[in-house]
Order: C-alpha cells, then structure tokens, then sequence
C-alpha cells in the first residue's frame, strides 16, 4: 500500500495516474480502479435510492479489484457520513483482501487520525 501526501501541486496525482497507467499495462485479473475521492461521495449521494444501497453496491464493486486508486483523501468536508463512507471503503478493501491500495492527500496520517477519523488513519 501506499500513501502519498503533500502541498497541492506537487505531482501526487500525477505520479497516482501513472502508477494506475503502468498496472494497466500488466495482467490484473480482478481488474483496477481509480477514483477521485470526491466523486465517489457524489455518486453515494447522489445516485441511488438510499445511502445502504450506495454504499453495499460501491464497497462490492470496489472490493472485487486487484488495486485501487484513490485521489485526494483530504479534499472532502469530513462530515459523519463522509468519515463513515471513507472508513468502510477503506475497511472493506482490508476485509475483503484488496492486495493493493494506493491513496493521494494534502495532509499526513497524523492529520488524518487527528482531523478525519483515527479509524481512517489506522487503514491508511
């Protein structure tokens, strides 16, 4: 696993997109997945009738891939739905054995645990 964190403007997504473009490259039976951690959010929010259905059909999908790709941890208000949402992803990647996950954000673990959620920055 790794996390990448710093100012913005610094490259993290830039060096995230090419990890995820030269593990395209290789053969990944249960596929990738990359996403910007807001929209995510936005489609557990918007786009399904309830928050239970959002979320079991996001983790399920998610949980199923090779790696994932995360952007811009620190980048979403952490409200009590957000930390939830972003601790059963994170949770659910450990459980379910996603052998790999790869996170961007402005701030450190230390300001995750201190500011988000110590749950979250336990995972990371």
């Amino acid at each position: 696993n790794l996390y990448l964190f710093g100012d913005p403007g610094v490259g993290k997504t830039h060096l995230l997109v090419g990890s995820y473009m030269a593990m395209c490259k290789t053969e990944c039976p249960r596929g990738l997945s990359f996403n910007n951690i807001a929209r995510l959010l936005k489609i557990e929010r918007d786009e399904y009738q309830t928050r239970e259905e959002a979320e079991e059909k996001l983790l399920d999908v998610l949980s199923r891939r090779e790696a994932l790709f995360l952007d811009d941890l620190c980048a979403e208000v952490a409200t009590g739905r957000t930390r939830e949402f972003l601790y059963l992803l994170l949770n659910n990647a450990i459980e379910k054995g996603t052998p790999r996950l790869f996170m961007t954000g402005n701030k450190g673990i230390k300001w995750v645990s201190e500011n988000i959620s110590d749950r979250i920055g336990s995972r990371i």
